[in-house]
């Protein structure tokens, strides 16, 4: 596999096993590089020690990242001729003062979607995706016979 761009206003080095910006393959945090209990693992993604997960992005809100790694900042327009980018912006209209929108800024596509609607087709995508591969993984844990002892005894009961 071989790395891809996302075309924005600059080119976006992505790491080709996760699709996310800022690290390559060798050190994807989505690897497991050493052993760690699920229940652990599970504990650290919920509870992630990083300040960008108590405030979360201001752009879009989510939780995972800050705001100049949002990926609804700046988003390529997928209508058909149109090459311009998509901007993220909150409504200041009565009725809809506070939500979070993008349209693209180019004046004759003029293509608009609350980012809600957005976030929501991008997850349905995302799914599909999900559904459509097939994995072989083959997992082999290498650690100290002491060690896997002294956390099987603490994480198990009789």
């Amino acid at each position: 596999m071989g790395s891809r761009k996302h075309q924005f206003l600059t080119n976006v080095e992505l790491c080709p096993l996760c699709d996310q910006a800022g690290h390559n393959v060798s050190s994807c945090p989505w690897i497991y590089s050493k052993f760690k209990w699920l229940s652990d693992a599970i504990n650290e993604f919920e509870n992630p020690t990083s300040s960008s997960s108590l405030a979360g992005c201001y752009g879009c809100g989510g939780l995972n990242h800050w705001v100049r790694e949002c990926p609804w900042i700046l988003l390529n327009c997928k209508r058909l001729g149109c090459n311009d980018v998509m901007k993220l912006s909150t409504s200041t209209k009565a009725s809809s003062y506070g939500l979070k929108f993008l349209k693209c800024q180019n004046v004759q596509c003029g293509k608009f979607m609350w980012l809600k609607d957005a976030i929501d087709a991008d997850e349905k995508v995302k799914e599909e995706e999900r559904k459509k591969v097939v994995q072989n993984v083959k997992i082999i844990v290498e650690m100290n016979i002491d060690d896997f002892i002294r956390d099987f005894k603490g994480k198990t009961t009789l």
